[in-house]
């Protein structure tokens, strides 16, 4: 980190009215710098310097370990996870709930009910969509428009058939995008009225972050909950959403909630900016189904060692919008309040340090970076 990048975050520290004092602050900072460089580099991400974290200490994620946990996954099951297609058939053939595509494409060539036709300009587009909606049969004007390999909620749109079909400029934009790539198209989900009090413009999914161990047991590491910290159908951190931890026993949030420091505020919320609720001890509803369905998720697929989840919740219960094989695990530990004390995490570190671990991962990241460069 250099000096500008450390003036611009000691700056957004000072906004926080929960901080350390300045010199509390200067003097942790220069100690973690000289003797423990790994914590240093997180201090300010992981908002080491708000008074409530008195064990700098127990945060234990590095960017290097992180690179490390995420080869820990086989990248022979990667293809699940990055296909979105390959993600619904492989969890439908298990019964497992997952939110249904109702057709495709792939550049111009659209597919809908083993049906295949080719789109040639917005008005054969718009035509899809109207006849994709009464196939649907939802009484909703929207649909959900998402690239087939969608990371971090980029390139999602809800789009309205209703706007299309009156406003020439949004339907040839639309048309551009998807016929320069390939997307999904999938129903606007009802989400259950309990989170809707948190923010009924996003769809709040719950993040379950699990690990399959040596004995193909899985483990759940952390849970939270993400929403849209204003109007944007987006729960996306990236995206200017917020995350609060939740408890794993109880299923109540934790009392604050965040955004992402590096690219907001790293604001702290004890209630949300938009609607008002209060986070602190809020129920999730069929919280006990969420859990059991991340960790049946998991249990299908032991070459994926550590994933992350994006479960929403229905008003009948839990549904897998999908799974990351390449989660961020540094919010995780935000609302963990340091990896020390997470005896899932201690045994991630156990079996990720044996020996023919460590070479084996250390290959994997090799061999990805040299490809990487060849390209």
């Amino acid at each position: 980190m250099n000096i500008i990048q450390f003036v611009r975050r000691i700056k957004k520290a000072s906004k926080d009215p929960e901080r350390k004092k300045s010199i509390n602050i200067f003097s942790e900072y220069l100690r973690f710098k000289l003797f423990n460089p790994s914590v240093a580099e997180q201090y300010f991400h992981k908002r080491l310097y708000r008074k409530s974290v008195s064990n700098p200490g127990d945060y234990l994620l590095t960017h290097d370990l992180q690179k490390m946990i995420w080869y820990f996954n086989d990248m022979n099951y990667y293809s699940i996870f990055d296909d979105k297609i390959l993600t619904e058939d492989f969890f439908n053939q298990f019964k497992l709930p997952i939110v249904k595509s109702f057709a495709y494409n792939k550049n111009t060539l659209f597919f809908k009910e083993n049906q295949l036709r080719q789109v040639h300009n917005p008005v054969q587009l718009l035509k899809f969509l109207e006849e994709l909606k009464n196939t649907v049969g939802s009484e909703k004007d929207e649909l959900i428009i998402k690239p087939i390999r969608a990371h971090a909620g980029r390139g999602i749109s809800k789009e309205s058939i209703e706007e299309l079909q009156h406003n020439n400029l949004s339907l040839e934009k639309l048309f551009q995008k998807v016929i320069s790539s390939d997307y999904l198209y999938q129903e606007v989900l009802e989400q259950h009225p309990e989170l809707d009090k948190i923010n009924p413009s996003s769809l709040n999914t719950i993040r379950v972050d699990t690990f399959v161990n040596r004995q193909g047991t899985p483990h759940i590491l952390s849970m939270r909950l993400r929403c849209s910290a204003g109007t944007s159908f987006l729960d996306n951190i990236s995206n200017g959403g917020l995350f609060i931890g939740i408890d794993s026993e109880e299923g109540t949030l934790h009392d604050e909630g965040f955004n992402d420091f590096s690219k907001f505020s790293g604001r702290a919320y004890t209630e949300h900016p938009y609607t008002g609720i209060r986070f602190g001890g809020f129920k999730i509803p069929y919280f006990e189904e969420v859990k059991k369905l991340s960790t049946d998720a998991a249990k299908l697929l032991p070459g994926a060692k550590v994933v992350a989840w994006d479960i929403a919740v229905q008003p009948q219960g839990p549904i897998i919008v999908e799974g990351n094989y390449f989660p961020g695990l540094l919010n995780s530990e935000i609302v963990q309040k340091g990896f020390r004390n997470s005896p899932v995490f201690l045994e991630i570190l156990e079996e990720l340090n044996s020996p023919d671990q460590v070479k084996l991962v250390r290959q994997k990241i090799k061999t990805l970076i040299f490809n990487r460069d060849k390209i």
